[in-house]
């Protein structure tokens, strides 16, 4: 047995995950099942986005367990409900860390049908474990916020659940070709290695260049010396006049002025290609200090988590969220720190 695989389960007698997994696969009745191991049923499912392709299991249990050693080898998400108007289902989703922790599968989703805002209380302790233990909490039925100008509308139910396991780097996964609108987001979150490659050939070309223009500057410096205006040299770039800077201060300022710029232009794009309610739930995560980053999926799991908290910044403040939060993005899919110019700055001031 060699697949990988979502989990569903339930904390609530009156509520089968197998209802969770019909909703992803679209269908008003659910094929046969296939029996994986003892109290595990599964179904496949083929993800295929705009970027790749990928066949999973998506298997339900209604047993406190993850099965085998093989089996949970190949579980990469886990999906469990609980009734969040009884305290003793609240307790049974709390007693599935263990299992949880054994495996450690990237996308850990706790879902109820809703919290009403009237229970505060209530929400403020769940919120506060799925922060504590690295869950998303989704709710199937969440109340609508009644501000029509709300700048952080997020996704949420059934369609949060698949955008979640959309999200994911599955092992499996086949990259579709031809992918021209593949934002630096994405393509961050699909091709980490084969960016990083990149990246460092981008680096190569930039030192060549480097070296070319210098040999240019000595060459020029050469036949001004001695007075030869017909001295033959290769360049790679077009043979327009090369302006030559007065001082060194104007070389400095000349560069710094190109690598801000830059470096301005690719930040803009990375908040630009990062969804709204990603962005805004990271805003607050991102105000407080801790000792260690979080990888990626750390933080996109608490996005949505996030969510209230981003909502009562200051207006004023909330370009000063964002650009942390482009920071710690940044710095979770391993960016170069030296890339992020002036905002680098930021990284240690904390926000009120």
């Amino acid at each position: 047995m060699s697949f990988h695989s979502a989990l569903f389960t339930s904390c609530c007698n009156l509520f089968d995950p197998n209802l969770i997994i019909k909703d992803i696969l679209e269908v008003e009745k659910l094929p046969p099942s296939n029996k994986e191991i003892e109290d595990i049923v599964s179904y496949d499912w083929k993800i295929d986005t705009k970027y790749y392709t990928a066949e999973i299991k998506l298997c339900s249990t209604t047993k406190r367990t993850v099965g085998t050693e093989e089996f949970a080898d190949g579980v990469q998400a886990v999906v469990i409900y609980f009734n969040a108007d009884q305290v003793e289902s609240f307790q049974i989703a709390k007693s599935w860390l263990p299992y949880v922790k054994e495996i450690s599968p990237a996308v850990q989703i706790l879902v109820c049908r809703n919290i009403p805002n009237s229970q505060a209380g209530h929400r403020q302790d769940v919120q506060t474990w799925c922060l504590d233990n690295d869950f998303e909490l989704v709710e199937l039925e969440a109340e609508v916020g009644s501000e029509e100008d709300d700048e952080f509308q997020e996704t949420t139910g059934i369609k949060r659940i698949i955008q979640a396991l959309h999200s994911h780097m599955w092992p499996n996964m086949v990259l579709k070709e031809n992918q021209h609108t593949v934002s630096p987001y994405m393509r961050k979150l699909m091709e980490e290695e084969s960016v990083a490659k990149s990246k460092q050939k981008e680096n190569n070309v930039g030192k060549e260049e480097e070296s070319s223009s210098r040999t240019e500057d000595i060459s020029s410096e050469i036949q001004n010396s001695n007075g030869i205006g017909n001295v033959k040299t290769e360049k790679k770039s077009s043979p327009e006049p090369k302006h030559e800077p007065s001082s060194t201060s104007e070389v400095s300022a000349s560069g710094t002025d190109s690598k801000t710029s830059q470096k301005s232009n690719n930040m803009d794009t990375l908040l630009a290609s990062m969804p709204e309610d990603n962005l805004a739930a990271m805003l607050s995560l991102c105000s407080e200090e801790e000792e260690e980053e979080e990888s990626f999926e750390q933080l996109f799991s608490k996005f949505k988590l996030m969510k209230e908290k981003a909502e009562s910044l200051p207006q004023d403040q909330k370009k000063k969220y964002a650009e942390k939060v482009t920071i710690a993005f940044w710095k979770a899919i391993g960016g170069d720190e030296d890339e992020l110019g002036d905002l680098s700055d930021l990284s240690d001031t904390e926000i009120p």
